[in-house]
């Protein structure tokens, strides 16, 4: 089982000095790739693309999982950042091309978090890729809070959207070669979706704006989701401007407990992306007594990190996981598939407590 981080992210402070986010920012790498690694964990030397072309009707090693989806386990190397970069694909048993989200897990997790919503998702016809990110997974996690700290910085921020952004270049290579079974993924109908730093990821993918770096959001994209995401702290940008160029959809998920160990209650600054947002294309769903953790799609995680007792959070805890997965694979069914019928689930959706909200627009 993954690792999940005990603590939160610490909000990543881009200056206008900082030279590491404009340099690499400054790279168009698009999966001009020598060395590729492949899912028995051997390494090929790529000498040239159209041996890598080549390599496209080898088959990945893959399990099947309930209702037919298939997982599979794997990585890629961008040789120009001299960077290894884990992922698990969930792939529905739906036939034809489907669409994809690219999930970003939290400080100290793995490519095994969010399972919850990438099974729901998966259920949903989404296809599901999370990423690990090395410098900000669970190796620093490992190391316990100094560990964590010295992940949260805005050199692992920057190199975590230059692991989306490799993950949408090497998704659009294999779909155009044949190369199964990225064959059936709909590369015109991509989402991003992440809790906590993964939150924080996902927001700067979809156009949030930090002082003094340009670059950081992606325009493939279609829709996002952001579990636990965070107003930007410590910046000389008012809110609404930071996030005046997010016209993509976007979804955010948090809730009154939804605090960071480090940082202290941000449950309303956390709900306050929501009005940072343009309007039209937005929504939140706020859960009452929902944690941090809750939001994290790993069970035994939720949990741990509560520091309740578990016989006591059960039914607040299976309650707020079936929100979170019937709402954001409803969302997804309408963002990347065009499913008026889910958009209609959506604004009707069913099982809100007292002082949930769900508000979108």
């Amino acid at each position: 089982m993954g690792r999940t981080s005990k603590s939160e992210e610490h909000l990543p402070q881009v200056s206008e000095g900082d030279e590491k986010a404009r340099g690499v920012l400054a790279q168009t790498d698009s999966a001009q790739m020598r060395t590729e690694r492949v899912s028995n964990g051997d390494f090929k030397m790529i000498a040239r693309r159209t041996f890598i072309q080549s390599l496209a009707v080898l088959p990945l090693a893959s399990r099947t999982l309930a209702h037919g989806r298939e997982l599979f386990d794997g990585s890629w190397t961008q040789a120009s950042r001299q960077r290894e970069l884990p992922w698990r694909m969930r792939l529905p048993s739906a036939s034809g091309t489907v669409p994809l989200v690219i999930y970003s897990h939290g400080l100290g997790g793995s490519r095994e978090g969010g399972q919850a919503w990438g099974a729901a998702w998966a259920d949903a016809g989404i296809a599901v890729l999370p990423l690990q990110h090395p410098g900000s997974d669970e190796a620093a996690g490992r190391q316990g809070g100094v560990g964590l700290r010295q992940a949260a910085t805005a050199d692992q921020f920057v190199e975590r959207l230059l692991d989306v952004r490799f993950a949408i270049d090497e998704l659009q290579r294999r779909r155009l070669s044949g190369e199964p079974p990225w064959s059936r993924i709909a590369v015109d109908s991509i989402g991003v979706a992440g809790h906590s730093f993964g939150a924080l990821t996902t927001q700067a993918i979809a156009g949030q704006k930090y002082p003094g770096v340009e670059g950081l959001s992606d325009p493939r994209p279609k829709a996002f989701v952001a579990l636990s995401p965070a107003l930007p702290v410590g910046v000389k940008m008012d809110f609404a401007q930071a996030f005046a160029d997010v016209g993509r959809p976007f979804f955010a998920l948090t809730g009154s407990r939804d605090f960071s160990p480090t940082q202290g209650s941000a449950s309303a600054q956390r709900a306050g992306v929501y009005d940072a947002l343009p309007k039209g294309q937005r929504a939140l769903l706020w859960l009452d007594g929902a944690t941090h953790q809750t939001f994290g799609g790993n069970r035994v995680s939720q949990m741990r990190q509560d520091g309740s007792d578990p016989s006591n959070e059960n039914h607040s805890l299976d309650r707020h996981s079936a929100l979170i997965a019937l709402a954001t694979g409803a969302w997804w069914r309408w963002r990347l598939k065009g499913e008026d019928a889910a958009r209609q689930m959506l604004e009707s959706l069913d099982g809100l407590g007292r002082g949930d909200r769900l508000l979108i627009g």
